[in-house]
């Protein structure tokens, strides 16, 4: 058999943490240190709340070497894989369970524990049909509403967590529901703009690419007829 620690050293770890749903709180996993730079890939694994209470979990997994970082953020969900080259591997995870789903409508089960395992090892990432993912929001487009309508919404790019693609859930606030036309574009912070696509039927989002330096992607409605509600999740590296 292969003596793989003569080439790499440490092959891999793992480890464990409670957080509360609704905290805010924030945990530092064990970190990881090989003897050599290289790819190395972690998978986090949730035991969820007691009665299945909502929860929402971010990771911020940091691979570094020398001094040099590379850093990745992504929604904490059972089975989610994320690679990238380092020697040294941290990662912090942050409740971000929200209290309401909106105006009257309380998220239940606050302070509820749940658990993020988490194992690391120096393999990369097997090809998967998705990226994983950083959920990046919701607004509703609405042509009809005071005091003036609302045609365009902004959505921040994250700078730091690797973004390359994004997804875009539609759901016509019509009755019956209506077929969205709405634009996708992007710009930098110094203005420059970049065409995206048009989304001009319903069904499951797929992934489109987010250009590079992009800092803001803008989704304009080109139908005052009706609305929509928006969801946007990034795809991350990895």
């Amino acid at each position: 058999m292969e003596d793989r620690s003569s080439k790499y050293g440490l092959e891999g770890a793992s480890d464990s943490r409670d957080l509360f749903t609704q905290s805010g709180q924030e945990v530092r996993l064990r970190q990881v240190a090989f003897e050599e730079a290289g790819v190395s890939t972690v998978q986090f694994g949730v035991i969820f709340p007691n009665n299945f209470a909502p929860f929402a979990c971010v990771a911020k997994i940091k691979w570094s070497d020398n001094g040099n970082t590379i850093v990745r953020q992504v929604d904490v969900v059972n089975g989610v894989m994320v690679s990238a080259q380092g020697r040294v591997l941290d990662i912090t995870l942050t409740d971000t369970t929200p209290a309401s789903f909106g105006p009257g409508k309380p998220t239940p089960g606050a302070d509820t524990k749940y658990t993020v395992t988490y194992v690391a090892s120096r393999r990369p990432r097997p090809c998967q049909s998705r990226p994983p993912t950083l959920y990046g929001g919701t607004g509703t487009l609405d042509p009809h509403a005071e005091p003036a309508p609302i045609t365009s919404l902004t959505f921040d790019i994250p700078n730091d967590a690797g973004v390359i693609s994004v997804a875009i859930g539609v759901q016509s606030t019509a009755s019956p529901a209506v077929a969205p036309n709405l634009s996708v574009s992007f710009q930098d912070s110094a203005g420059n703009q970049w065409g995206g696509w048009t989304i001009v039927q319903g069904g499951p989002p797929v992934f489109g690419v987010v250009p590079p330096g992009a800092t803001e992607m803008v989704v304009t409605n080109l139908d005052a007829s009706h609305g929509d509600n928006l969801t946007v999740w990034w795809g991350i590296d990895g």
